[in-house]
């Protein structure tokens, strides 16, 4: 429930210049030609990006992102002898679109983006079983691409500093190749996302 009313009220703050009569284009913070340096961090895409304004109000936005884990767990189901499971995954995505930008007052604004994804992954499992089947190595390489859609506010601390978040939705298909044991695998998955929250900033320049 809390996770909806974050949404509802983030999905709120976003719409409301479209409810009221919004102030002029030329309050908006922006100016052409101008960059900026993103920050993002959420349950659905973390990383860095920058923005090239076309327009005070429109400009295109870059992601990148990276992610990697590695973990090990260790049992002994019987004595003097250890069962060893270890597993890793690394992941790269990327992420254009364009971003239209409406002003809510002079220190706030809201925005939509629409754009392409595409991702990269690669995860290993090793399980170690001395003198039990089920043992050996696994490994599953996939590949992702797609479109998603945001709806997002910012406040500004300073005219180059701000902070806020973003709503996302995205519709995705992927491909995972994986080898092991069992022989070569092959699958093929279609993803749709809505109401992912994320928080970040920027800094322009």
């Amino acid at each position: 429930m809390r996770r909806f009313s974050s949404g509802l009220t983030l999905f709120l703050f976003t719409v409301a210049p479209a409810l009221r009569a919004q102030e002029p284009a030329d309050t908006l913070p922006f100016r052409a030609h101008q960059w900026a340096f993103l920050f993002t961090g959420g349950s659905s895409f973390s990383g860095i990006g920058a923005l090239h304004f076309t327009a005070p109000n429109r400009a295109w936005i870059f992601d990148l992102g990276v992610g990697a884990n590695h973990q090990s767990t260790s049992s002994t189901p019987i004595p003097d002898t250890t069962f060893t499971t270890r597993s890793s995954f690394i992941g790269f995505n990327a992420r254009i679109g364009r971003r239209l930008y409406q002003a809510v007052r002079h220190d706030i604004v809201s925005f939509q983006t629409v754009g392409l994804l595409a991702g990269l992954s690669r995860q290993c499992v090793t399980n170690d079983f001395p003198g039990v089947p089920g043992g050996g190595s696994s490994c599953a390489t996939g590949a992702t691409a797609g479109f998603y859609g945001e709806l997002g506010g910012q406040y500004f601390l300073t005219p180059r500093l701000s902070i806020g978040g973003q709503v996302t939705a995205s519709l995705s298909g992927s491909y995972q190749h994986g080898t092991g044991s069992g022989g070569p695998t092959n699958n093929w998955l279609i993803s749709v996302s809505a109401g992912s929250v994320s928080f970040g900033g920027g800094i322009y320049f």
